[in-house]
């Protein structure tokens, strides 16, 4: 242990400021894992390490049993995030496993520019309370479009939108249909017309699903 200290001092230093400037381009997390999938070092989280993701974490448990890169849409112990995940060796020794990962804001950015309207993300309440860290519930807030939906806190404090604004949003999904949940929990990708403060909208609500290929959340 106190020489995985000393290692995890070294590696946070040598790549602290290259992280830094990483997340200037939304880049959300930079974590380190050993082979037996125990977290070594998250630079978003230095102090939280030695837990095992074996179970929690399908893209570093298969990195690391195949020894091939895995990615795509994660939940994690933090934060959620589009996933890439990559072996390590060293004198062709696999020696664990590295992944970055960018959240939905970088998506919502090139998005906003891309489409008129607004873009925001729910991710399934049940995969936050089933994945993240008790001490981190709260980069989660509930969803005003379904209780069985949450918001990723960063994703809120990230929308700017002068086109259309939150209050907006937020009169918009009060103006949703009562059987929304129903639809959303079916897990496929639809559209809906809606009337909000005299003027016509079009919801639409696209299915992310997970690297295991579970639906877990909607682009909305």
């Amino acid at each position: 242990e106190a020489e995985q200290a000393d290692i995890r001092a070294e590696l946070l230093a040598l790549l602290e400021d290259d992280y830094e400037r990483l997340q200037a381009l939304n880049l959300r997390q930079l974590h380190f894992h050993l082979p037996n999938n125990v977290s070594f070092l998250r630079f978003h989280r230095p102090e939280q390490f030695g837990d095992d993701l074996t179970d929690v974490r399908y893209s570093v448990r298969m990195t690391n049993e195949t020894q091939q890169p895995v990615t795509g849409f994660e939940e994690g112990r933090i934060f959620n995030g589009f996933r890439y995940v990559f072996p390590l060796f060293y004198e062709e020794q696999h020696i664990g496993s590295v992944e970055v990962s960018v959240s939905f804001s970088a998506l919502q950015e090139d998005m906003s520019q891309l489409f008129p309207g607004g873009v925001t993300f729910v991710i399934k309440s049940e995969v936050v309370g089933a994945t993240v860290f008790e001490s981190e519930q709260d980069n989660y807030v509930l969803s005003d479009i379904s209780a069985n939906y949450a918001y990723d806190r960063g994703v809120l404090d990230a929308y700017e939108n002068e086109e259309l604004p939150w209050e907006t949003i937020e009169a918009i999904n009060a103006a949703l249909p009562d059987d929304i949940t129903t639809r959303m929990d079916e897990g496929n990708s639809f559209a809906l017309a809606v009337n909000a403060g005299s003027q016509d909208y079009v919801v639409t609500f696209l299915a992310v699903n997970n690297v295991e290929g579970s639906h877990v959340a909607y682009v909305v």
